[in-house]
């Protein structure tokens, strides 16, 4: 509901709320003239708690995935093992939510009092001392997390802590040259311009065999997908991976192929013997060059392409 043309009716909520005792009163301002802002998109993906995974496995253990006997089978083969990876997570786990941007992993009780003191100090020198108070305590609660982070922490989280010296990755692009002397922040329009650039838009026909191609070489069958090849090939990747466009990450897969063994080899040998390959969708996410000096140009993105884990298993073999 709108009070105006660029303004919202009031909310009242405790969650936006700073001291637990107070709630938070928020409404929203739509400029005039602004930027478009879309909309952030739902999360792909579950928040997976180890812990879950017996539940887990007597839900997804049981479905009956259909029998392959073609190339349309063996797609809808393909989709059932990823809609029922699905269906068992969303029974078990929640789903990733962004993050509160006020909560940091250092806040501790002694910063929560030290602010509530902060809020009841009167305007003056008490006032003062209780801000400067809560900047000494704020600081005592991040050097005793850093501490503790660095000096109880396993390998994977050395790794994420040097990755901290990088910075925050910019998550909106400027506005796009989409036209001719004519920029856009429509995300219709930047995604259009964004595969023109990208893609091909009228594909030329190449023959297949060409003069100067090699002898062929004889053919021969190849030998069927083993259990122990796809073992193999889990077990050198690692959970963390980017999820693509499935939401499925490796923890999952290994779970599903660890209780089902079976789909597993019927998909990948059947997509052998068909050759057809069933998992044809993946996320292309724009990636800024850097040092370039127009960021308002399309050259100056790439398209970095995330398959799903199971088409990433696949190439493994």
């Amino acid at each position: 509901m709108l009070i105006s043309e660029q303004i919202t009716s009031p909310l009242v909520s405790f969650d936006g709320s700073i001291s637990s005792d107070h709630t938070a009163l928020s409404l929203l301002w739509y400029p005039a003239e602004s930027i478009t802002l879309a909309p952030p998109p739902e999360l792909s993906g579950y928040a997976i708690d180890e812990l879950l995974m017996a539940p887990w496995l007597k839900i997804f253990g049981p479905l009956v995935p259909p029998p392959i006997s073609d190339v349309p089978s063996l797609i809808e083969a393909a989709q059932c093992l990823h809609s029922d990876i699905d269906l068992a997570s969303s029974q078990v786990f929640s789903k990733w939510r962004f993050p509160d941007p006020c909560s940091v992993r250092w806040w501790n009780q002694d910063c929560a009092t030290t602010l509530t003191l902060v809020y009841s100090s009167l305007t003056g020198p008490s006032k003062k001392d209780a801000i400067k108070y809560l900047r000494c305590t704020i600081a005592q609660a991040k050097r005793a997390w850093a501490h503790d982070f660095l000096h109880h922490t396993t390998s994977e989280n050395l790794w994420e802590a040097a990755a901290w010296r990088k910075g925050h990755s910019i998550k909106r692009i400027p506005p796009l040259l989409v036209r001719p002397s004519h920029t856009s922040d429509d995300p219709q329009e930047m995604c259009k311009a964004f595969w023109q650039r990208f893609f091909i838009m009228e594909r030329p026909e190449v023959s297949p065999l060409q003069p100067d191609d090699p002898p062929p070489l004889p053919t021969r069958d190849l030998s069927p997908i083993t259990q122990s090849e796809i073992s193999t090939a889990l077990s050198a990747t690692s959970n963390k991976s980017a999820l693509g466009s499935s939401g499925i990450n490796y923890r999952l897969l290994k779970w599903a192929f660890q209780s089902r063994l079976d789909r597993f080899l019927d998909i990948f040998n059947a997509a052998i013997s068909y050759r057809h390959h069933p998992w044809k969708e993946a996320l292309v996410v724009v990636i800024p060059k850097p040092h370039k000096p127009d960021y308002s140009l399309p050259k100056a993105y790439r398209p970095s392409a995330s398959l799903s884990v199971a088409v990433n298993s696949w190439r493994k073999l």
